[in-house]
């Protein structure tokens, strides 16, 4: 087969709307992520970047009757804080709105579900027991937290009394977002590079902190994708290959396929192990000689598999020292996975 070389955006789907009465916005995430939504034509739209998390405000335009406010802060979500599963956030949820009680006409947390093809969460509804001051007073507010594949969600939609409309028709946009993988590139901060699977959720991803990007783009007939780059201070060239093979099911079989194609080069290969890290299965060797040079290139290459696709990093160095190179290479190895499950 071969290989050639060839970005926090929500996707608002409002079904109550005609079509010709929604738009398509487009927003990025500080750390490159995207998703992607669509919201009525009317409606205004104000983002903010706060640190690695983003801000976003809807509100009507202002020849549009009826005062409203959404707002979403999304957030990364880190692996060792905030609610890891839906139970725990509803719980989350829960707690929070009854804390808010005491000022509330409620006596207590209705908890309404949110959930879509990516999105899941809970939201809950207050009545301020004050009576509105004015226009920019809210009596109604609508909030809660979701989940978004890689990101964690705060809503607050703030209304007048009399607007029962806005309250629904925002939480079914909730329900529709949906994240969107680009191709490939690297996060806002120039670590963490993605290559994505053509019309899929998810990407692989590597930590290319420090080196340079020297080829990337489709494979032939748009069955992948692929990145080659080099860390010029440590000599290291990665490479990363995500290839449709849907007769492939598990990380071992991808192994054997392609080990089976470098085997068949003349070139020879000293010191070969084979290994498993995780998910990952893993094949060692070194390249000694080369064209009659000493060149002792230490290759390491760890393959998975997913949803019908082979991932093939591919890891060298010429004058490998394993006291000064092999942490490199485990670190290097330790950042390969598969993220927006």
């Amino acid at each position: 087969m071969k290989r050639i070389s060839v970005l926090f955006a929500l996707l608002f789907s409002i079904a109550a709307a005609p079509v010709a009465d929604v738009r398509s916005f487009v927003a990025t995430m500080p750390d490159g992520g995207r998703l992607a939504f669509t919201l009525p034509e009317s409606w205004r739209i104000t983002t903010q970047a706060i640190g690695v998390a983003i801000k976003i405000e809807l509100a009507p335009a202002p020849a549009e009757s009826g005062d409203f406010l959404i707002v979403l802060a999304i957030i990364p979500v880190m692996s060792d804080s905030g609610p890891s599963s839906p139970q725990e956030l509803r719980a989350a949820v829960l707690r929070s709105g009854e804390e808010k009680l005491n000022a509330a006409l409620q006596d207590a947390i209705e908890l309404t579900e949110v959930r879509g093809d990516h999105v899941y969460g809970y939201i809950y509804h207050l009545t301020d027991r004050n009576p509105e001051k004015g226009p920019d007073d809210y009596r109604e507010a609508h909030q809660g937290m979701l989940r978004i594949g890689e990101y964690a969600a705060s809503v607050t939609i703030l209304t007048h009394s009399e607007d029962s409309a806005t309250p629904e028709r925002a939480i079914a946009t909730l329900r529709s977002i949906t994240p969107e993988v680009v191709g490939f590139g690297r996060t806002a901060d120039g670590s963490i590079y993605r290559l994505a699977a053509p019309g899929r959720t998810w990407s692989v991803q590597i930590d290319l902190t420090g080196f340079d990007i020297q080829a990337e783009g489709a494979l032939e007939d748009d069955l992948g994708k692929m990145v080659r780059a080099k860390n010029g201070k440590r000599d290291i060239v990665v490479s990363v290959f995500l290839e449709k093979e849907p007769s492939l099911q598990t990380a071992e079989e991808c192994r054997a396929y392609y080990w089976a194609k470098d085997q068949s080069s003349p070139i020879a290969k000293d010191d070969v192990r084979l290994t498993e890290r995780g998910e990952l299965r893993v094949v060692e060797w070194t390249v000694k000689k080369f064209m009659g040079q000493r060149v002792n290139q230490r290759n390491l290459k760890a393959f998975l598999a997913h949803e019908g696709y082979c991932v093939d990093v591919h890891i060298s160095k010429s004058g490998f020292k394993p006291k000064k190179d092999q942490k490199f290479f485990d670190e290097l190895l330790a950042s390969v996975g598969v993220s927006g499950q």
